[in-house]
């Protein structure tokens, strides 16, 4: 069961597999990953502004 989940709310140990928008447009090398550490909200925004899990 995928949850959306804001950027603000991402923490170490979620595994990320959908964005809100195609893989190819963002600077991501893959599709789905894990958060291992916290970094500034910001930096995920980048790429999504929500991402599913």
């Amino acid at each position: 069961m995928e949850k959306k989940v804001a950027t603000q709310e991402l923490t170490p140990g979620m595994y990320d597999s959908r964005l809100d928008r195609p893989w190819m447009e963002t600077f991501l090398l893959l599709q789905g990953f894990e958060i291992i550490r916290s970094l500034d909200p910001g930096h995920y925004e980048i790429a999504s502004t929500a991402y599913y899990l």
